[in-house]
């Protein structure tokens, strides 16, 4: 099974909806057949008339009756804008909406109303995942680890007083999404990140028996929703992506204790940095909008201009150098429009093809996380075909001559070793696996699992989450950070009974 996200338990309490492998879900909690409702990307919540709301692929709002049938079109994004829709809330009597829109950077992110008959729209305040009490208040999150609350009049849409905060210490993960969640009769439980630093990451070396340690005590990054990490082939820098003062750009960590250095400067966000096989070039995804990112690439030492590698008819926004350098392959990006399964794998040749062509790309899936193995023959990816993500090889550049299957109860994250006879992945428990592997002969000889993720590491599917030493003995992975002055590194559920009593003392309404 794939990774089980954001749950969400129904009004009557019978039933749990929730997205599994990009697909909206619903499960009787007695037990019971499993449904699946529509394709997703986030955010799922039940609505007062018979409906579950959540965030399509590409960020606009829909919905779907929740015993199945047709989706209908809440609200969409902006085509042209990197705006993100989710969370929405319809309130009692269906009239107005509320829901958080994700915008270019944090500070633009806010909490906005909507009229669901007219499609008027009114931002009420900058802020992350906003709910609506039954008390009349609006509660919210922000990007530093508090929830505040304000009155609010659900009828004329606006706040009617200033927002007042409750809590610190709520934690945000790296796509600015806060945990905590209230019922509606009063109750609040959050996840604190008391044992942290909220935002604040940390690279870290993870042995193969599972033991972390910092790669660099106390130097911190801020990840963005679309991240990545990639050794160089030396080993002795790792070229990234971070969010700074808003913006973000690729920059290079040098090692072990070495400084950072920023190496893009444009206004557009910088994704998913790899290295090129000479080890003096980085190249990165940018460009104006989601749907619209470009293959750029920029010496890895800062010096000279940002070169365009392809601009495609295509969005692209993954991908690997084959180990000669002449072959970039890369993951399409889908756009709401466009579905999952235009999520497909491209293969471009510098300086020979005009545009990049489809090398794995089935309309009725979606195929991503490409890897090219160190000898250049073997293609890794990712594939929904088999009703989950699971991991699969075929020969490179002939794809079409056979296919092999690597996992059998979910994967994702395939990375292979620098020596080629191993192949790491990332099973549906959530545990790093590695595959013996012959390069000759392209079959799998055997599994081990190596160790559990542990909590508060960031782990995502369709990016470049982690890396390997040449030695295949120690993995370059991110986990939340802990100061030394932090009691504890642990993350805990906290309980609030009667919350509503304490919100009616401390706001008034």
């Amino acid at each position: 099974m794939g990774d089980i996200l954001y749950p969400v338990i129904s009004p009557d309490g019978t039933e749990v909806a929730f997205q599994q492998d990009g697909q909206l879900k619903v499960a009787p909690l007695g037990g019971g057949i499993v449904r699946t409702l529509a394709v997703s990307d986030c955010c799922p919540t039940w609505g007062p008339d018979g409906f579950l709301y959540y965030s399509t692929p590409g960020g606009d709002l829909s919905r779907v009756p929740v015993h199945g049938g047709p989706v209908e079109e809440v609200l969409r994004t902006d085509s042209v804008s990197t705006d993100y829709y989710g969370f929405l809330q319809v309130l009692p009597r269906g009239e107005v909406a509320i829901f958080m829109k994700w915008g270019a950077t944090s500070e633009e992110n806010v909490i906005e109303a909507v009229r669901l008959a007219t499609g008027e729209r009114t931002v009420l305040t900058p802020g992350i995942k906003g709910s609506v009490t039954s008390t009349g208040h609006l509660v919210f999150a922000t990007m530093d680890g508090r929830l505040l609350a304000a009155p609010f009049d659900s009828r004329e849409m606006r706040l009617t007083g200033p927002a007042i905060p409750l809590i610190d210490g709520v934690f945000i993960d790296s796509d600015a999404i806060p945990y905590f969640s209230l019922s509606e009769e009063g109750t609040l439980v959050y996840l604190s990140a008391s044992g942290g630093t909220v935002g604040q990451m940390e690279f870290t070396w993870v042995t193969r028996a599972g033991v972390a340690q910092p790669v660099d005590p106390g130097y911190t990054i801020s990840l963005p929703t679309n991240t990545g990490w990639r050794l160089s082939p030396d080993e002795t820098r790792i070229a990234f992506n971070s969010v700074r003062d808003g913006t973000t750009d690729v920059r290079i960590k040098h090692l072990p204790d070495g400084p950072e250095e920023r190496i893009t400067f444009s206004q557009d966000d910088e994704s998913r940095p790899f290295w090129a096989p000479d080890g003096q070039h980085v190249t990165y995804f940018s460009g104006p909008d989601i749907g619209n990112f470009n293959v750029w690439s920029r010496r890895a030492d800062g010096t000279g201009d940002p070169v365009l590698v392809l601009d495609d008819v295509r969005s692209v926004a993954q991908g690997s150098w084959s180990p000669d350098g002449q072959w970039l392959i890369l993951r399409a990006g889908a756009t709401a429009a466009m579905g999952l399964g235009m999520r497909d794998i491209l293969a471009f040749r510098p300086g020979v093809d005009s545009a990049a062509v489809p090398l794995v790309a089935n309309p009725q899936f979606f195929e991503g996380a490409p890897e090219i193995s160190p000898n250049g023959r073997w293609l890794a990816y990712i594939s929904n075909e088999a009703g989950q993500q699971e991991v699969f090889v075929r020969p490179f550049p002939d794809v079409n001559s056979t296919r092999v299957r690597i996992s059998a109860s979910g994967g994702f994250g395939p990375l292979w070793a620098k020596s080629g006879s191993e192949l790491f992945y990332v099973d549906g428990t959530g545990a790093l696996v590695a595959v013996r592997f012959d390069p000759t002969t392209g079959q799998p000889q055997g599994q081990q699992t190596l160790f559990a993720i542990p909590a508060g590491f960031h782990v995502q599917a369709e990016n470049n989450f982690y890396d390997v030493t040449a030695d295949g003995e120690r993995f370059l992975m991110v986990r939340r950070f802990v100061s030394d002055e932090d009691d504890s590194g642990d993350l805990g559920y906290v309980l609030v009974q009667n919350f509503f009593e304490e919100l009616k003392r401390l706001v008034p309404n």
